[in-house]
């Protein structure tokens, strides 16, 4: 598979290589921050195979790849900061059939049996040619990979654990490439994408593989819970990621292709503005939009301005997950509000929208083309409670919870 660390704001590759698992294999690492140069470094004690290998020392990310320019030809941000966030893609390449590949990678009391022997058959020594063999060594992805991670503030003594989000089918033949190569990405998934929506099945051919990838984290809207009260030591972060954004946004001064609005990477990142509703536990919300007991849908308390593509944002002050770059979310000015949950609308645009080619289907029957309106986003909260004292000891709780989205799926007439 191609593992890749993305940075946040623009989601440029920082770091990628190859790895090779065989049968019930695990890779593990750690990402820490380089306490002198304030940049990230990739740590790991595996014995599984990677191409290029990863030093013992660690492996510090890069700031090659980022080269945006503003309006005027300056270079935007090029900070070893900037690798000190952001989110990781892997992606199955296929299924090793070389047998010389096979054999090395596989492991024998707990050590891969000879991982040059591997990566000989595949590249030259320097690891930016194929070799012949290489053409044929892998048949197509199967699936099946899962994955975990840890979020660790040292400092606050809290962990956040959640899990990787999986697509199936995303490439139906090999996609294997040296560890320099650029590819393989999302741009060269396959164009066809299935979904179940309130019930219903989806099938659909989009004009490019970001589309279709789009089209599966599509969401008009995303609610989650916060909880800033003072009473437990309570506070709350928001992570919001657009893993497929970066297709879409150009350099500064361009505008994006939908489904995104930006106007390309600037110095305030690649701004997008979205309509935001909170309320507390009881349903209130700011004077004069709750009524009689009932809610009714309100005009927006706020926007929230997500301007990266892996933006956090918190609740109270002070980011519990330890941000460099931290978005603020404002609640209304009221004594109740400590704890509540808050609704963001994705879809407040005609352009906000991923549409597919002609002949799409639904549970088999044709439905036109297919409009699904929103953006591709994932993300969670984390939150942190601090008890003050247990028989003496300070003791700090943390959660993670995935965001909660709404779908808006639209067929045109059957055609």
């Amino acid at each position: 598979m191609r593992v890749r660390f993305l940075e946040y704001k623009n989601a440029r590759s920082v770091f990628e290589f190859n790895l090779f698992l065989s049968p019930f294999d695990v890779w593990t690492g750690v990402v820490t921050r380089n306490a002198a140069t304030g940049g990230a470094v990739l740590r790991t004690r595996d014995l599984s195979c990677t191409a290029p290998s990863i030093k013992s020392a660690g492996q510090s990310f890069t700031t090659s790849n980022l080269r945006e320019r503003d309006a005027d030809g300056i270079i935007i941000d090029e900070s070893l900061a900037r690798t000190s966030q952001g989110f990781i893609e892997l992606i199955e390449m296929g299924e090793a059939t070389n047998v010389d590949v096979v054999y090395g990678t596989t492991h024998a009391n707990g050590v891969p049996l000879g991982c040059s022997r591997a990566l000989n058959a595949l590249y030259d020594s320097t690891l930016t040619t194929l070799t012949p063999a290489a053409a044929t060594a892998f048949s197509a992805p199967t699936g099946g990979l899962t994955g975990t991670v840890s979020l660790i503030n040292v400092a606050q003594g809290v962990d956040f654990s959640l899990d990787a989000v999986a697509l199936d089918n995303v490439f139906l033949t090999p996609q294997h490439n040296v560890p320099t190569s650029t590819k393989p990405t999302i741009i060269d998934a396959q164009r066809k994408a299935v979904w179940i929506h309130e019930g219903d099945i989806y099938s659909a051919e989009f004009d490019s593989g970001q589309d279709a990838v789009s089209a599966l984290y599509m969401r008009a809207s995303v609610t989650n819970e916060w909880t800033i009260d003072p009473a437990i030591g309570a506070r709350t972060d928001l992570v919001f990621t657009f893993p497929t954004k970066a297709p879409y946004s150009y350099e500064c001064g361009v505008v994006a292709d939908r489904p995104f609005m930006n106007s390309g990477f600037c110095e305030t990142g690649a701004q997008e503005r979205s309509p935001l509703n909170s309320y507390d536990r009881e349903e209130r919300t700011d004077v004069g939009r709750i009524q009689f007991g009932f809610a009714f849908p309100p005009d927006p308390w706020e926007f929230l301005t997500l301007r990266h593509a892996a933006s956090a944002v918190r609740v109270a002050k002070g980011s519990i997950l330890g941000s460099l770059d931290v978005e603020q979310l404002a609640l209304p000015p009221l004594a109740f509000f400590s704890s509540g949950y808050s609704r963001i609308s994705f879809n407040n645009s005609v352009n906000r929208v991923v549409i597919s080619r002609p002949g799409a289907l639904r549970n088999g029957t044709p439905c036109g083309a297919v409009a699904l309106a929103g953006l591709p986003v994932i993300g969670f909260t984390a939150q942190r409670y601090v008890n003050g004292n247990v028989e003496g000891v300070l003791s700090n709780y943390g959660g993670s919870f995935v965001h909660k989205g709404e779908r808006s799926v639209q067929c045109s007439p059957a055609q």
